[in-house]
């Protein structure tokens, strides 16, 4: 392990410290489900300064094994000075829920990283709860090269061999790099495509620091499994190649367009329909309290703190709809909840939230919910800015009871193709099945037959969910918001200036102060 110093600053301290990325495996976990193996998926914390187990990642689900080998791994800086305490909980998933307590707990593991990165390896025994299981929790370290390249890959195959006499394959391909441990390194998992001996895989971009961590002279290896139900998979065969038939390209980051200046634009739309509760009783969503925040003030606080970073100018156009408004008590799907056609920016976060108290007294709740109007009034500036100088984010903070599901779809899915994301922050205790719907994660949202051309919508639910407004998110549970506010957005932008073939521009003298980079884990 080396380390690159940083900025020398005489007169301070600084502890030296290195990216490091975890590669998780496990073995013999307990099997949950009845007809089937376990889901598995793990969770990752960190021990912060104040004794707070901080969550920093989760893998994807695995399906239907008790071995499970994950793609997506953890990066953190490891500092060696300092003791850095990592807790590993895994979970069988039984839903598309992002609440740990609706999947079943398979048990938890610990360590130190420092020891860790000192091995290069470690097997870890799975608790449930204080008793020791025959798990194992399997870890490589990895140090992370800085290289910025990244590649598109295709694969396709003839021929393949049936493994089963009922039928063709389902096949699908794992690629992994050789490490210095001697244990393959998982970098990519396709997709299964059911019933072929010619399959042709979708193409996929991943960097080469994913790929082979930077060093083109690293074995790579691509195995194709016949997929089975049961999780044991079939082996169809094996192909080694080196990273050095491999040509990159030079993949930008998030910051790398902010840099050049490509501005932000958020704008926020809060949901005034009356199924938000009366605002004059203590169980509505919108209770007029002096002494506490209501739940939508409290969403409004917390999202405007995260996103704020990554504006512009710190000026936010409000919206609001599903109200009878002033001064005639129509009803408006698309008002500025400062009551100013002129000007309707509000100055940073204490501004959205002035304008939110004076405007739930000015307004009757009514309805019905409709997504589609603050949408489109986004998308309308949106559709003049395709050249990457801007980039605009809507806030829709709602209770999520929906009713026009099908237009919300169309709106999304025609706006897929701007310079926009769409971030969706359920508030309260309702259902929100169909929030999840719209966030379509793994799938492409569709629309009268007219697929998206790509995932621009994120749905979070209140941490809180229906607890009282008297009651903070603690720090853990702050940092763990805003990880999952802004989970997608660095994915969703580059995907946009990627689809437009577009490149940030030479960095800003005038840009000094740069907001957090919310594509590292931790």
């Amino acid at each position: 392990m080396s380390w690159t110093p940083s900025t020398f600053t005489p007169g301070k301290a600084k502890s030296p410290s290195s990216l490091v990325e975890l590669n998780l495996s496990c073995k013999k976990l307990s099997d949950k489900d009845v007809f089937s193996k376990s889901d598995p998926f793990c969770v990752t914390y960190i021990r912060s300064h104040s004794g707070v187990w901080e969550e920093i990642h989760r893998t994807e689900v695995v399906q239907n094994t008790i071995n499970p080998v994950f793609v997506k791994k953890p990066k953190l800086p490891y500092r060696f000075e300092e003791e850095q305490k990592l807790r590993f909980e895994i979970y069988d998933a039984d839903s598309k829920s992002a609440r740990l307590s609706d999947h079943d707990f398979l048990g938890s593991a610990m360590a130190n990283l420092g020891s860790i990165v000192s091995s290069g390896t470690a097997e870890l025994p799975v608790f449930f709860k204080k008793s020791r299981t025959s798990a194992i929790l399997v870890i490589l370290v990895d140090e992370v090269s800085s290289c910025k390249e990244e590649i598109e890959l295709e694969f396709m195959a003839k021929r393949l061999k049936k493994k089963n006499i009922f039928g063709r394959p389902d096949p699908f391909l794992q690629i992994s790099r050789a490490s210095e441990s001697g244990i393959p390194i998982l970098v990519h998992r396709t997709e299964t495509i059911n019933r072929t001996v010619q399959p042709h895989w979708k193409s996929f971009s991943i960097s080469l620091q994913e790929l082979c961590n930077g060093d083109q002279d690293v074995s790579l290896q691509v195995e194709c499994y016949d997929n089975e139900m049961s999780g044991n998979h079939k082996a169809l065969g094996t192909v080694f190649n080196h990273g050095k038939a491999i040509t990159g390209r030079t993949r930008f980051t998030f910051l790398d367009f902010v840099r050049g200046g490509c501005e932000l634009q958020t704008t926020f739309a809060i949901d005034f329909t009356a199924s938000n509760g009366d605002p004059s009783t203590p169980d509505s969503l919108h209770f007029i309290n002096p002494h506490f925040p209501s739940p939508y003030a409290r969403a409004i606080q917390s999202v405007g703190t995260i996103i704020r970073d990554y504006d512009s100018d710190k000026k936010f156009p409000v919206l609001g709809f599903g109200a009878r408004i002033p001064p005639n008590g129509i009803v408006s799907h698309e008002f500025f909840v400062n009551g100013s056609q002129n000007d309707p920016y509000c100055n940073d976060v204490t501004g959205i939230l002035e304008a939110y108290q004076q405007c739930i007294r000015s307004v009757e709740l009514y309805g019905p919910t409709n997504f589609s109007p603050v949408i489109r009034h986004v998308a309308q500036f949106a559709s003049t800015y395709r050249n990457g100088t801007h980039y605009f984010i809507l806030v829709i903070i709602t209770d999520g009871v929906i009713t026009d599901f099908e237009a919300t779809k169309k709106a999304i899915v025609e706006a897929s193709n701007l310079p926009m994301s769409i971030i969706i922050v359920g508030v309260g205790g309702a259902d929100f099945e169909t929030m999840e719907l719209l966030d379509a994660d793994g799938t492409s949202l569709s629309a009268n037959g007219v697929k998206a051309v790509r995932d621009i919508v994120q749905f979070v639910p209140d941490p809180l969910g229906t607890q009282g407004s008297t009651l903070v998110l603690d720090h853990a549970a702050r940092c763990r918001f805003s990880r999952e506010v802004l989970a997608e957005l660095p994915g969703q932008f580059l995907g946009y200036m990627k689809m437009r073939g577009l490149q940030p521009k030479p960095p800003r003298a005038d840009i000094s102060q740069l907001p957090p980079d919310p594509e590292l884990a931790y």
